[in-house]
């Protein structure tokens, strides 16, 4: 968790961009193409698509037959897909709102009382919802980007004909490009780092028969790459 923390922090102050810099790209400065102060547009809507993978962590897992069963939980690496919506608020920052989500299946490797084989224990969906901020400086048609966007994430486990869920505040520190290829359409790419904090003891009801997970730890991290189309509207 701590170096998922370091690795936010100087991801965020390598591609922090001053509002100084990103006027001074702006119209005569020195670049050719599109630039932010003369973009007609105000909004920027994307859809988007990448691939996520997340950490595991520990949990203690009580079974249909009432046994306690510790191990590791890990959600399948799998697809995701959200929407974002991209608001100019000055040249070269934005504000961010955005919906993500994955749905994949929860493994549980038990490691006590004794060691088992990996097994599924259902299905897992991982929602974001977030709002954040996004600065870059302009270069030409091109704007790459660092930012940060917090909010809460959503857990939704499915088995055995049962479902629950658990809310829990996440953050997401990234880095991207965007490429603005026409007055309408642009193009991007991210990498994201979420990070969603969960206290010890935190737990749902996750498994056949009523099960019930209780996750040790303070949180888990995913690595995300994706990228998407934006509509340029406003």
């Amino acid at each position: 968790m701590k170096r998922g923390a370091l690795l936010a922090l100087a991801m965020l102050f390598a591609f922090h961009a001053s509002p100084a810099d990103a006027q001074g790209r702006g119209r005569g400065g020195g670049s050719s193409g599109f630039h932010m102060a003369e973009l007609p547009h105000r909004l920027e809507l994307s859809g988007l698509v990448g691939y996520n993978w997340q950490s595991s962590y520990v949990v203690s897992f009580l079974d249909r037959f009432g046994r306690e069963r510790v191990g590791e939980l890990d959600a399948v690496s799998a697809f995701n897909w959200g929407i974002e919506l991209d608001v100019n608020v000055r040249p070269g920052m934005q504000l961010a709102l955005l919906y993500n989500r994955m749905d994949t299946e929860a493994t549980f490797r038990q490691t006590w009382p004794s060691t088992q084989p990996k097994e599924t224990i259902g299905d897992l969906t991982v929602e974001y919802y977030h709002i954040g901020a996004l600065s870059g400086v302009y270069n030409g048609t091109i704007l790459p980007y660092g930012g940060l966007t917090l909010g809460g994430t959503r857990f939704v486990g499915k088995a055995g004909g049962q479902s629950s869920d658990a809310w829990k505040f996440s953050f997401t520190p990234q880095v991207g490009a965007k490429a603005y290829v026409h007055e309408k359409i642009a193009l991007r790419v991210h990498a994201r780092l979420p990070i969603t904090l969960i206290q010890s003891g935190f737990g749902f009801g996750f498994g056949s028969g009523g099960s019930f997970v209780a996750i040790d730890g303070v949180g888990t991290v995913g690595f995300d790459l994706g990228g998407g189309i934006m509509i340029l509207l406003g």
